[in-house]
């Protein structure tokens, strides 16, 4: 049986889902973050998974995880200086090798460097 792959991204954890040429749901038993409010989620490529999420006590932080090998790195370690995040999107004309994404926060727009770990505040002073 040949599946499309998606992730979910809940208040309860990430989560890898398949669907059916049949357009059936098929959960793959493969989650992350348990316990996480995952936000926002967002494909690098193929096995490389971008996330906003708040930890089990509150905190925001931001990460990638390879769906293959399970390894994660953090790109900004839990704090609550940058968070809530609302949305999130690539920026447009930055390639896969070096993305660039904006995040809708709420109380402005952030840049983050996801490859050197930078975050830019856009927000007024």
């Amino acid at each position: 049986m040949e599946c499309d792959y998606f992730v979910a991204a809940t208040t309860y954890g990430l989560f890898i889902l398949a669907v059916t040429q049949s357009g059936d749901i098929i959960y793959s038993q493969r989650s992350y973050f348990d316990g996480c409010n995952v936000t926002n989620v967002q494909v690098l490529n193929k096995n490389l998974l971008f996330c906003t999420m708040m930890d089990g006590e509150g905190n925001g932080k931001m990460v990638t995880i390879d769906v293959v090998t399970e390894e994660q790195e953090t790109i900004m370690p839990p704090n609550d200086k940058y968070f809530d995040i609302m949305d999130m999107g690539r920026v447009p004309g930055t390639d896969d090798e070096y993305p660039y994404f904006i995040l809708h926060a709420a109380y402005g727009l952030l840049i983050v460097d996801i490859t050197n770990k930078r975050i830019y505040n856009l927000s007024a002073s």
